[in-house]
């Protein structure tokens, strides 16, 4: 049987919205806990510098980027949703 439902189901778009901005908030409470221990650890040297400067300038910068692209997709299916909540409304 051919599912005949067309458009949008307003709230499973909301509901996804808010999913995305939490999995972002998710993501950033992660490198706030990995920061905040990689920097606790009893290390000293060249080596550490080395590898907190390529968790900082890599590793945190790309995780950024995804908390970055879950949030703008999140502000999209929101408008999107508004949209047809609105179009509906018409």
């Amino acid at each position: 049987m051919r599912d005949t439902f067309s458009g949008m189901d307003i709230g499973q778009v909301r509901a996804l919205a808010a999913r995305l901005r939490t999995e972002a908030s998710d993501i950033e409470a992660t490198i706030q806990r990995l920061t905040g221990r990689l920097t606790s650890v009893d290390w000293k040297g060249r080596d550490r510098e080395r590898f907190i400067d390529e968790w900082q300038s890599r590793h945190v910068a790309a995780l950024r980027r995804v908390v970055s692209g879950l949030e703008q997709a999140a502000d999209h299916a929101s408008e999107y949703a508004n949209l047809q909540e609105w179009a509906s409304k018409a």
